[in-house]
This record gives structure tokens, sequence and C-alpha cells, in this order.
């Protein structure tokens, strides 16, 4: 066999699809207040203690996109003068793009600092205002589909004047995937959920692939 093709068909291959975008943190809670006192040797609760408040959710990630579908041409006719020996044909290319990558979820946001509460509070509301809540994680986006490949090859016809053995040999290896999938995102934390990863693209059905016609060449 031949090193070097001596015919090579460059199919174009579907774009790669785009990641989607991480989402956001949330923001986070206000701190707590412990209260103060007044009146009379400072003995009432003049101002209430305050809650701590929680941190907000993470945002979700986004979604990768679709990868693009491959394509090739219908047909291509090539001269090839005289035909010494096995004819080399090669296709490549035609391939699906990958999937995008989903982004990642947002963190959420911490929760407000605890405080301690005054003396003379402490009666009605404890000894302490507890810290908030951490909100939490957001979704990770979904993976995007890989790209089909092309589902129909290239009809080559090859034109000769002369040819010692009508042989030839049509190399596909690198013709026809359907695209790699998208992975889903991560989650942003406690609360998240990963995303879904994409499908993977078709890829050219069998039976469907370039095809090879060897022909005297009537114009020679």
């Amino acid at each position: 066999m031949a090193n070097q093709p001596n015919v090579q068909v460059i199919a174009t291959n579907g774009t790669n699809g785009t990641n989607g975008n991480d989402g956001g943190g949330g923001s986070p809670g206000g701190n707590a207040t412990g209260g103060s006192c007044g009146g009379k040797h400072d003995k009432d609760c003049t101002t209430a203690p305050s809650a701590a408040g929680n941190g907000t959710a993470g945002s979700d990630g986004g979604s990768g996109s679709a990868g693009g579908d491959g394509s090739c041409p219908a047909s291509l006719t090539f001269k090839a003068g005289d035909i010494a020996g096995e004819f080399l044909i090669s296709v490549v290319n035609g391939n699906g793009g990958k999937g995008g990558n989903g982004g990642k979820g947002g963190a959420g946001g911490d929760g407000g600092n605890g405080a301690d509460v005054a003396g003379c509070c402490q009666g009605k509301y404890g000894t302490k205002m507890a810290a908030g809540n951490p909100g939490g994680g957001g979704n990770g986006g979904n993976g995007g589909n890989g790209g089909a490949a092309a589902q129909i090859g290239t009809s080559i016809i090859i034109l000769y004047k002369s040819i010692s053995s009508p042989k030839y040999s049509l190399d596909t290896s690198q013709f026809g995937a359907g695209g790699a999938a998208g992975q889903g995102g991560s989650p942003g934390g406690n609360g998240g959920s990963p995303g879904v990863n994409g499908g993977t693209g078709a890829s050219t059905p069998a039976g469907k692939g370039p095809t090879v016609v060897m022909q005297p060449d009537a114009g020679s």
C-alpha cells in the first residue's frame, strides 16, 4: 500500500459547541445584632436583638451549546492519468463537533455572623443569636449534544487513461465520527445538582460512507 494517498478528500468537520457560563455566587446574609440596653441602670432591653440572615443560593450554570454537524461534498471526480499498482484514496474529516460543557453552579452565599446578646435582653432572647445558614449551591449546566457526522459520504469517481490493475484502497478511518458529548457542569456546593451530560452525535450510518468508482477517461 502506498504511504501517501494518491487522492485525498478533505471533508468539513462540525464546529465545537460553546461552553456554558459559570453561575454567580449567592449573596451573604446580614449579621445578627445583640440588641441594646437603656432605661434606669441600663436594665431595659430597649433595642431587641435581630437574627442573622441566610445566604442566598448560587445561580445555575449555563448549558453548553450543541456541536455543529459535519459535511462533505456529494460527489467529486478526479483525473488520475495512467495508474500503475495500487491506488490509495483517503477521505478525512466530516466529523461532528464536540458539544459544549455545562457551566459550574455558583457557590451559595455565606450566612450572616451570629452575635452575643446584650445582658439586659438575655432573659427573653438567650445569650447568643445564631449565625445564618449558607445558601445552597447552584445547579451545574447541562452539556451540549455532539454534532452529527456527515450522514452520507462523497461519491468519488476516478478517471484513468490506462491502468495496470484496477485495484484501489479506500481509507475512511478518519471520516464520519459523531461529535463527543459535552460534560455536565459541577454543582456549586450542597443543595446543587450536577448538570446532565449531552449525547454523542450520530456517526455516518453503515453503508452510507464514501464510495469509489474507477472508469476510463472517455475525454482523454
